[in-house]
């Protein structure tokens, strides 16, 4: 089991620390806590959870402080990693408490010694960061580790959101939340029948939590993001002091406007000109997108996406030649605007697997950014763009953008100076987008002996592509040899003197990648009799027991429409001829299509299966009958081409002819003895 990491630097400000009369940690826990039936198997359980918060305002000023105090027990050996413990922060959030202990089968307590409490400053992703880590001694099966951490800081969030623990079961959890009187906020709580409790005395507010018996999550392939499956609640906070913050969604999206849109004219686009000549496009608007859309796809390389708080300055950006989707439509946004174009950025999520609540305004639930071109003189439409999508034309959106809601944001000064913005939210526009798809080509020159000679091509296209574009931008031309002749030697496991004819090649602006492979494979045919049987387990797709199990966690989350395919030539030796194929099969359900096709030719047979991925969600008490489709393409492995021989199996060499002593020509032959009637179960059918 993975060591149990917090990360506690999101809820933490970044302000500089000052004294504040902090939460006393409690008491340590009794001895042996009693562990309830929990219905799954586990390497260890969380028994309890509880988590503090204390946000207070003076005057303009907020100071937050964190604890935690957490147990769990440790079940089998897998769950020792428990007793690794690392907190990560930002190096001016002050750790001021921080122990564990072990309590013993036999009741026996040990406590962490204060000097194996290490600290070390660290980076992650370009971001200075603190870690705390510590071992707790003695663990063993049937132990129980307990440990409490408290941090303060001072600042505020604007909004806080938290997933109940989740990488183990959890027994109980317990959330407690104070604030101050001249702090208004607004608590919601998701996936769970538990809502917060909200009282007010004459000091503030005060809200808790409780749930019980939360499952681990669980890694389902189709499966939601956590924000769809698992318990978690999130705080957002309405007003400090005379300060609103997400009131509405002018105030909820005003740091994004602050951020992507008023500070890049300082920090973010000094000095950087793109200096276009766009005089043949006179007054075109359309003709100024598509020559900024062209520069920035010349200019830089999309390779990810980050948050959108952290922006690197342009002029840095277009000198590595590499940006995120925030930094390439930034650079995009400020071309278009320096050739007179009006342009706006857009705030989008997405996810079709990622949750939202569009009536809790909050930032929180935008995580990609585009670029709107506005309607204006000789243009009367509104045109949505995103540089992110690189075969995407001026208009086109992704695969991800149909059913979405987008925002568009327009910053201005208040009449106090103050940076504000203006919103509207709305559904995104964008042309029907072809789905993505996945082939493979497996040419199989098949020999007598059954070994075989196999050229395996792969390709990607569309959305199927981006996680292979993505992996020619970031590993080296010998990474990426060195992955395919790993992924031979895998899909292969029989095969020798593996060669990668063609390395992964993408073009990023049709977004499709092709691969090459071929192997020499020892034990591909088998022998039986007459017969030479060619199983089509040579045939193998990512999505090949997928749906093994008997019932479902989650709803099945199909992001895109996909083709997978996978096509096998076999080639059929000398001597031989196909005596049985596979049936051909055709299976159509709600979220699956799949067919298996079967085509003789002049030196053998193609056999094609073939998988469409419908985009949707799908419930899981559906699943028995959503997964038959899935499964029938798998179960096309167990077929086999059976093909016979056709002339006799070649026999032992015959010896050379006997010569007889002293002679120097052969021995005459002995007579041959009469020929055997042949049985007429052993000849050819006609």
């Amino acid at each position: 089991m993975k060591r149990l990491l917090l990360i506690v630097a999101a809820l933490l400000s970044t302000n500089s620390c000052v004294y504040f009369a902090h939460l006393h940690a409690p008491d340590w826990w009794r001895a042996d806590p009693a562990i309830r039936p929990f219905a799954e198997d586990a390497s260890a359980v969380i028994l309890r959870y509880d988590e503090t918060f204390s946000m207070k305002a003076f005057k303009t000023q907020v100071y937050t402080e964190y604890l935690v105090h957490s147990s769990i027990k440790v079940l089998t050996e897998a769950g020792l990693g428990a007793a690794d413990l690392s907190l990560i922060s930002y190096k001016n959030a002050e750790l001021q408490e921080v122990s564990a202990r072990v309590v013993k089968k036999d009741g026996r307590t040990i406590e962490v010694d204060p000097e194996r409490i290490l600290e070390e400053d660290i980076i992650i992703d370009g971001e200075a960061l603190r870690r705390t880590v510590m071992r707790v001694p003695q663990v063993e099966v049937g132990s129980v580790i307990e440990f409490y951490y408290l941090y303060y800081t001072d600042g505020y969030r604007r909004f806080i959101r938290r997933f109940l623990p989740t990488n183990l079961p959890v027994q109980e959890y317990n959330l407690d939340f104070t604030m101050g009187q001249n702090i208004v906020f607004e608590v919601r709580s998701y996936n769970t029948d538990q809502q917060p409790q909200i009282e007010r005395d004459g000091k503030g507010y005060h809200f808790t939590l409780h749930a019980e018996n939360i499952p681990k999550q669980k890694k389902e392939t189709f499966g939601p993001d956590g924000t769809l499956s698992e318990p978690w609640w999130v705080m957002s906070t309405k007003r400090v002091g005379d300060y609103w913050v997400n009131e509405d969604w002018d105030t909820a999206m005003r740091n994004y406007a602050e951020e992507l849109m008023l500070d890049h004219d300082d920090e973010y686009v000094d000095d950087f000109d793109p200096d276009l000549d766009d005089s043949a496009c006179g007054g075109d608007v359309l003709c100024k997108v598509k020559l900024g859309l062209d520069y920035v796809r010349k200019t830089v390389t999309y390779y990810g996406d980050e948050e959108w708080w952290q922006i690197t300055a342009l002029p840095k950006v277009v000198k590595k030649g590499k940006a995120t989707n925030q930094e390439i439509n930034l650079l995009l946004y400020t071309v278009l605007d320096s050739m007179g174009v009006k342009v706006r950025l857009g705030a989008v999520n997405r996810y079709l697997t990622r949750g939202h609540d569009f009536t809790l305004p909050l930032s929180l639930w935008f995580n990609h950014t585009i670029v709107f071109v506005e309607p204006q003189a000789g243009f009367t439409r509104r045109l949505a763009v995103d540089a992110s999508c690189e075969y995407c034309k001026p208009g086109q959106l992704p695969w991800w953008s149909r059913d979405v809601k987008g925002m568009w944001v327009e910053p201005y000064q208040n009449v106090t100076g103050r940076i504000a913005a203006k919103t509207e939210l709305y559904g995104l526009p964008s042309l029907k987008m072809k789905g993505g798809a996945r082939r493979a080509v497996l040419d199989v020159k098949l020999g007598a002996d059954g070994k075989a000679d196999i050229d395996l091509s792969r390709s990607w296209r569309g959305p199927s592509a981006r996680g292979r574009i993505r992996d020619t931008i970031q590993n080296t031309p010998q990474e990426l040899a060195d992955e395919a002749q790993a992924f031979s030697k895998t899909r292969f496991k029989s095969a020798r003197g593996t060669t990668v004819a063609q390395p992964l090649t993408c073009d990023r602006f049709t977004a499709s990648c092709t691969q090459r492979v071929s192997a020499r494979a020892e034990t591909l045919g088998v022998q039986s009799g007459n017969d030479l049987i060619v199983p089509l387990t040579v045939m193998h797709n990512h999505l090949d027991g997928v749906f093994n199990t008997d019932q479902r966690q989650y709803d099945i989350f199909l992001q895109f429409a996909e083709t997978e395919a996978e096509t096998m030539h076999l080639h059929v030796p000398p001597g031989y001829r196909i005596k049985s194929l596979p049936p051909e099969v055709k299976q159509d359900g709600e979220a699956f299509r799949y067919a298996l096709s079967v085509r003789p030719t002049t030196d053998g047979v193609d056999i094609t299966r073939r998988l469409d991925l419908k985009r949707g969600r799908y419930n899981k008490k559906y699943y028995a009958k959503l997964a038959g489709p899935v499964r029938a393409f798998e179960q096309a492995r167990t077929q086999a081409v059976v093909l016979e021989r056709t002339t006799p199996a070649p026999g032992p060499a015959a010896p050379p002819p006997a010569t007889a002593p002293g002679l120097d020509k052969p021995a005459a032959p002995a007579t041959p003895p009469p020929a055997a009637t042949p049985d007429p179960a052993e000849q050819d059918a006609p």
